[in-house]
């Protein structure tokens, strides 16, 4: 039975997202305000030493209490570039590389100077090539919405308690498999078959 849940805006969210998106509706909050230690700019990728975060940096202020669509990207160092050796380094051997890095870097050189739209761009792309459909975004903020409410609740702390389907990852035989990394894992390992992975895990969300 198809459900509603509602999340908010990550920077290249996690597989257990786009799990969710694959066979139900997901609206993204789109007036909250900005909080730490979240996903909104972080993701987590694995690499040849285990999981590897990638943040990208805020204009210094009070984020905390900064409407999200307001909070804006710094560019006083070169974090694109990084993120972006740190993703050749971690995945360059994995089989589909080839065919998607060149779009996640033309995502990471669009210099957009707000969070949301950024993460924004990374969640069209990705809705895209997995063939899914787009989340709509709320139109007002409730602290008791009628959607499932996940906002918060996938996290760089928690993550990793949902136990996903395995499926072959570049480092596995050093440290195993690592379960709902950001969606960049997937595609680079899966490619075209990510969709059908998505669609095919059947576990019941609570």
């Amino acid at each position: 039975m198809q459900q509603t849940y509602i999340f908010e805006l990550q920077f290249f969210p996690s597989i257990y997202f786009f799990c969710l998106l694959a066979k139900n509706q997901v609206v993204i909050e789109k007036h909250e305000n900005y909080q730490k230690r979240s996903f909104r700019n972080k993701c987590i990728i694995a690499n040849a030493t285990g999981h590897q975060t990638l943040t990208v940096p805020l204009k210094k202020g009070k984020h905390e209490r900064q409407p999200i669509t307001e909070v804006q990207l710094a560019y006083d160092e070169p974090w694109q570039e990084n993120h972006l050796a740190a993703i050749r380094t971690a995945y360059s051997s994995a089989p589909y590389f080839e065919y998607y890095y060149p779009h996640i870097e033309h995502i990471y050189h669009s210099a957009e100077e707000l969070l949301f739209d950024f993460n924004w761009s990374i969640l069209h792309y990705f809705t895209k090539i997995l063939q899914l459909q787009g989340p709509a975004a709320s139109e007002t903020y409730s602290k008791t919405p009628t959607e499932i409410d996940y906002r918060g609740k996938l996290n760089p702390k928690t993550y990793h308690e949902i136990a996903l389907p395995k499926y072959n990852q570049v480092f596995e035989d050093r440290h195993g498999y690592l379960s709902n990394l950001s969606i960049l894992d997937l595609i680079f390992c899966k490619g075209p078959e990510a969709a059908g992975y998505l669609t095919g895990w059947e576990r019941e969300v609570k």
